[in-house]
C-alpha cells in the first residue's frame, strides 16, 4: 500500500469513526431533555391512611453537603416519598 492511500484510509475512517459517534450521542441528549422535564405522572393511596404518595421515591442513606439540592430537584418533580436512613451505608 502506497503513503497516498494509507493516508486516504485514515482520513476515511476518522471521518466515518466520527459520524458514528456523533450519531451515538444524539439519542443521549435527547434522553437527557425528556428527563429534565420529567415528572410524577401517577400517585397512588398509601393504604388506609388516605395519604397520596408518589409511585416513584427517593431512597438514600445519609446525603453530603451539596446533594439538598437532589432532594428539591426530585420534590419539584412530583417526588413526595423520601426513603432515608442512616443504616442503608
Amino acid at each position: 500500500m502506497t503513503e497516498a492511500n494509507s493516508t486516504t484510509g485514515r482520513r476515511s475512517f476518522l471521518k466515518t469513526s466520527a459520524m458514528g459517534s456523533a450519531a451515538t450521542l444524539l439519542p443521549l441528549k435527547a434522553r437527557s431533555s425528556d428527563a429534565a422535564r420529567a415528572e410524577v405522572k401517577r400517585y397512588v393511596t398509601l393504604g388506609r391512611t388516605g395519604f397520596k404518595i408518589s409511585d416513584i421515591t427517593f431512597g438514600s442513606s445519609r446525603l453530603r453537603t451539596g446533594e439538598e439540592d437532589l432532594v428539591r430537584y426530585a420534590f419539584d418533580r412530583g417526588v413526595n416519598y423520601f426513603d432515608t436512613a442512616e443504616g442503608y451505608t
